[in-house]
């Protein structure tokens, strides 16, 4: 993923992908784009070979040959459409083909345009164009809508640490000292405003996990045991504030109901990404509460309706709670090894 922080670069390069079996297609399409200041460019000749370029690469727009060998345009829509899940992924058609059962059945697959051959060069550009621009006004949409979101849940930790702090100002000075500063490395790297990221990198994501761990070992000493048990391959990003209110919420339960609590985060490579699981030992959510757990309440916490509203905007799939009374709770969610988003200005 390109981690490029765009209030330093106003001009990202858009990646725009060419998929056609035909070499003068692709270099025509290419010498068009270049003259137009698209530089960004990644030809594909096989259809075999679409899907894993697409994964690897992330394009920002495509420009899909509607008739190929082995798969045709329609065919290779269909299967990034599984796998794209709610990011909003451009798509040019290129056909030379004029039936129009075959033009409408790609828009209603997902398609946003269509050009037919030859190329006209100022169609094609201005189509581009446009879909870039409207990409970039729905990647903003959705980092805003997701920082609201993750706004939400920062007040609330904050509070309970200055409180926690606050306690040992006067019995512990040292304690409370040690406390701050962990403290504030977490504030350095949660109020990082120049940009709206919808992920940050995983090693970010557990350093405020482990921030707000120690606060409450500080805080209830050996009451509180946790445990990370990581993957084997640990080099991927996620929605920030994923696993961190998770954590707060199985220690904040925990100790409500028995004198000590333990808290396990894994990781674990499966075939299509990353899945995250936060284990604890509390008392577990009875049967008849679990269908309210994850919808939105003016009346209880806003940890896991968030995180889960959040993961869905971004990846299509939220959280996956198990629980029963007395028993803990084990609560999953998945990182599609292609998802590695960010917010961007394209020029």
């Amino acid at each position: 993923m390109r981690d490029q922080d765009i209030s330093e670069d106003k001009t990202v390069q858009p990646r725009i992908m060419i998929v056609d079996d035909e070499p003068s297609n692709i270099k025509v399409l290419t010498r068009i784009l270049n003259m137009n200041g698209f530089e960004d460019i990644k030809p594909v000749g096989d259809s075999m070979q679409v899907l894993d370029e697409f994964k690897r690469w992330q394009p920002d727009i495509i420009l899909l040959d509607l008739m190929m060998p082995c798969f045709d345009g329609l065919d290779i829509l269909e299967q990034i459409n599984t796998i794209k899940n709610k990011q909003y992924l451009p798509v040019i058609m290129i056909t030379a083909d004029n039936n129009m059962d075959n033009r409408i059945r790609a828009l209603e697959m997902g398609a946003n345009d269509y050009i037919s051959k030859p190329f006209n060069a100022q169609e094609l550009v201005a189509r581009i164009r446009n879909l870039i621009k409207m990409k970039a006004s729905m990647d903003q949409a959705l980092a805003t809508e997701t920082a609201f979101l993750q706004a939400q849940i920062q007040p609330h930790f904050l509070f309970n640490t200055l409180n926690t702090i606050s306690s040992f100002c006067d019995t512990d000075p040292e304690k409370a000292s040690s406390l701050i500063d962990n403290f504030s490395n977490y504030l350095r790297q949660s109020f990082d405003l120049k940009t709206l990221k919808l992920m940050v990198p995983i090693e970010r994501e557990l350093e405020m996990v482990e921030s707000y761990v120690e606060v409450q070992k500080a805080r209830f000493g050996d009451n509180v045991a946790f445990e990370m048990i990581p993957a084997e391959k640990m080099d991927f990003s996620l929605p920030p504030l994923c696993i961190q209110p998770l954590v707060e919420n199985s220690i904040r339960h925990g100790l409500k109901s028995k004198s000590a609590v333990m808290v396990r985060v894994s990781f674990t490579n499966v075939q299509d990404g990353i899945s995250v699981l936060v284990w604890d030992n509390g008392p577990g959510i009875p049967q008849d509460k679990m269908s309210e757990i994850l919808i939105r309440s003016e009346n209880k916490g806003i940890g896991l309706w968030n995180i889960d509203a959040r993961l869905k905007k971004v990846f299509g799939m939220g959280l996956m709670v198990e629980s029963s009374s007395g028993e803990g709770t084990s609560i999953r969610f998945t990182i599609p090894e292609e998802k590695q988003y960010e917010t961007r200005n394209y020029s």
